[in-house]
């Protein structure tokens, strides 16, 4: 599964990338990256809470635990999102100064627009690690890797239908 994991999602960013360019041009998607980027950083934020699930709910899938299982995924969702959340409201402010040094005054404005779904992204895709790691430790890496390809594949679908419309918005 790891395998077509790889393939799919490889195949699906490359598309990803070339339409973009063509659709709404090469200014646009550095911005996009550059946002991507730097709101990336903050996943630092997680302090690896994620990868420590699969040890715990392995541990206690094998005893036969189900309640702590539950427990601690339930708990290092709510840490992690109120944790995360926290975070990027405290970045946003450093994130858009960082921009505003780096990039142009009308690529800074269209960052700016962008921003915001870029850290909603972001802190989805922080709390979304816990679930994966869930599924990792009941080892069903399986699940994992059909929720990553469907969501790749569902992310390339909505840009095709709303980059054309809404330029750079639409892809974010």
């Amino acid at each position: 599964m790891s395998v077509i994991q790889v393939v799919i999602i490889g195949g699906t960013l490359f598309i990803l990338y070339k339409f973009p360019l063509i659709t709404i041009g090469v200014e646009q998607l550095g911005t996009w990256s550059l946002v991507l980027a730097t709101t990336s950083v903050t996943k630092i934020a997680d302090f690896g809470i994620s990868a420590s699930i699969v040890k715990f709910v392995a541990k206690y899938i094998a005893r036969g635990e189900n309640e702590n299982v539950s427990n601690i995924i339930q708990t290092a969702i709510f840490s992690v999102a109120i944790f995360v959340g926290f975070f990027l409201l405290i970045g946003y402010p450093i994130v858009k100064g960082i921009l505003s040094l780096v990039i142009s005054y009308e690529s800074f404005l269209i960052a700016l627009s962008i921003l915001p779904y870029a850290f909603l992204a972001l802190w989805s895709m922080v709390v979304t690690s816990i679930f994966q790691a869930g599924l990792d430790g009941c080892q069903r890496i399986d699940l994992r890797s059909f929720l990553l390809m469907g969501g790749a594949i569902i992310h390339l679908i909505l840009c095709f239908i709303f980059a054309p419309r809404y330029g750079l918005i639409g892809v974010a």
